[in-house]
């Protein structure tokens, strides 16, 4: 997306593990590359948002979908986690739905102004402009982004 070339210095789109005591973290898999190969989550379902206090001015969270590997002969479901990290900007304008909740418009990325974030379903182009991505209802703005993908 527009601005993922342009990251400020020490900013990048993948990161090392972080404080969230997982197991098979693909921390070293660029996250373009899987946005892609689930294709940007279009379809998937958002399990939930975890939203976690790591210490007194640190905020990082955590967005589950299901989603389908488009390059996965068997199009099986996969549980993906997108953790944000060290988030200073984020949104949940959205209604709770008793059901999960299909993500039609897909995740958005977006990278500016030495920020990196999510757009939940809720935009259907790729923001150029941090007020375009932050009108979103749904966004996750922060320092870092890893990725997850469980078996």
């Amino acid at each position: 997306p527009a601005g993922w070339d342009a990251l400020p210095e020490g900013i990048s789109p993948r990161v090392p593990i972080g404080e969230w005591n997982m197991s098979k973290i693909c921390s070293d898999v660029e996250i373009m590359k899987t946005f892609e190969m689930f294709n940007n989550f279009k379809g998937a379902f958002l399990e939930s948002v975890l939203i976690k206090y790591v210490d007194d001015d640190k905020i990082d969270c955590q967005v589950s979908v299901k989603a389908y590997n488009k390059n996965e002969e068997s199009k099986s479901e996969r549980n993906v986690d997108i953790f944000v990290l060290n988030v200073s900007s984020y949104s949940l304008k959205k209604q709770p739905f008793s059901k999960r909740m299909p993500i039609y418009a897909g995740i958005h990325l977006f990278a500016g102004d030495g920020k990196i974030g999510i757009d939940v379903g809720k935009l259907s182009h790729q923001p150029k402009t941090l007020e375009e991505f932050v009108a979103s209802k749904m966004f996750f703005l922060g320092d870092a982004i890893e990725i997850k993908i469980n078996d």
